[in-house]
């Protein structure tokens, strides 16, 4: 039952029925199925409740909440909590759900599923000038939808994750036409990418194809590939302006300067969540220049602390010393292996448009660490010698990345302005 209303969330989250058809406006199905897949993760055993994650996150709640306060507001700390809890809740819930890799599986399938109709709806858009669902005009001729994929970048990000798992699933497929068909959603998914002409979008997918197709054809493939489609995409899309100077870019580094200040003026708790804006016209477009300017040098470490987990895990589960052996392994092992490949992908085709982005609190993220819990929770019985991880230990370790990663934050903002 969790399974479906999994499946059901992501679909709402994703899709936004109640957003874009009238006879469900004001209906609250987001809270209702909400309210259900956690009322079904309440009665589910073995939640992996013992896992740094889950503690992590309350923590960060709770110095979201402070920081909220201390900036001046404290009738908004309940606030924080509810803006929140769409993404809180699956987590949850995909930390239990996916646990079973016909589920993980069946969350690939969701999501291509979704993008399929969105890069659909995106045709269209541009086609007539107005979404076939939302009646949204394209923006300065680039396609958008609603809710969180209300910017062309974001529904590119989308795009990305899903031809990284599309990837996945054509690896499934035994049946040449199930294969031929795969291929051709993923040729789907690349003029959707395509479409929404996001430059981060555009070098996710670079890098997905890249990784799969060298794991899959070795690096010659890969490298020749490379040097005959690279200077096509620099001619005939918006890559071949990316610089510094150019306008969009330039505003990106400026948006990543102010956060910085933001940081260095109010260092504990930074300015706030969801304040960013308060302080600066624009948003970072930075998914870790956000956290460090809104959540400061204490609740930066603990969001981070949730993305280094999800890493762990996942690499792990894809490329520990099992990956050198793939033969010798049981088919759940196997499997196992084959998820955590997938995952990882998705993480790479996240973190390189994320970091043009602001998606640092959004519902996307905390899915990939839903999804990464519930595979280190699965792999974890099946592949041999896995990991073990304490907050205790590894919170010296977080705290010391998340000075590295302001440092290095720091010095490409004074390289590139």
């Amino acid at each position: 039952m969790i399974s479906f209303f999994h499946y059901l969330l992501l679909v709402l989250l994703l899709l936004r029925p109640q957003e874009v058809v009238p006879a469900l406006a004001g209906v609250p199905v987001v809270q209702v199925t909400m309210l259900m897949a956690l009322t079904s993760w309440l009665f589910t055993r073995d939640k992996g409740l013992e896992l740094p994650p889950f503690r992590v996150l309350l923590l960060l709640v709770g110095v979201m909440c402070l920081g909220v306060g201390v900036n001046g507001w404290w009738g908004g700390m309940p606030g924080v909590v509810t803006e929140l809890a769409p993404a809180i809740a699956i987590f949850l819930v995909a930390g239990v759900a996916s646990r079973d890799i016909r589920t993980f599986n069946g969350t690939a399938g969701v999501l291509v599923a979704c993008s399929m109709l969105l890069v659909w709806h995106s045709q269209v858009q541009m086609a007539t000038g107005i979404g076939p669902i939302s009646e949204i005009k394209p923006v300065d001729g680039r396609p958008y939808y609603v809710g969180t994929l209300a910017d062309p970048n974001d529904l590119g990000q989308l795009f990305a994750m899903s031809l990284a798992l599309a990837t996945y699933l054509l690896g499934r497929q035994q049946h040449w036409l199930r294969r031929l068909a795969m291929l051709g959603i993923m040729g789907w998914l690349g003029y959707g990418i395509v479409l929404t002409d996001s430059r981060g979008a555009l070098l996710s997918a670079v890098a997905v194809l890249g990784v799969a197709g060298m794991q899959r054809f070795g690096k010659i493939a890969v490298l020749t590939g490379a040097a005959l489609s690279v200077p096509v995409l620099l001619t005939a899309t918006r890559l071949g302006q990316l610089n510094p100077d150019e306008e969009s870019a330039a505003g990106r580094v400026e948006a990543w300067y102010e956060g910085l200040q933001m940081l260095r003026e109010h260092p504990l708790f930074g300015v706030g969540y969801r304040n960013f804006t308060d302080h600066y016209y624009l948003t970072a477009h930075n998914f870790l220049v956000l956290p460090m300017a809104e959540l400061g040098l204490l609740g930066f470490p603990l969001w981070l602390a949730l993305v280094w987990y999800t890493v762990r895990y996942t690499w792990w589960i894809a490329y520990g010393p099992h990956a050198d052996w793939p033969t010798e392994l049981a088919p759940a092992a196997l499997a196992e292996l084959k998820a955590g490949q997938a995952l990882m992908l998705v993480l790479l085709a996240f973190g390189i448009s994320s970091f043009f982005l602001s998606q640092s609190f959004k519902f996307q993220i905390f899915l990939l660490m839903g999804l990464a819990v519930a595979r280190f929770m699965a792999a974890s019985r099946v592949l041999p010698d896995p990991p073990t991880y304490r907050l205790s230990s590894d919170l010296p370790k977080i705290a010391l990345n998340a000075a590295v990663v302001i440092v290095v934050m720091y010095v490409v903002v004074r390289v590139l302005l």
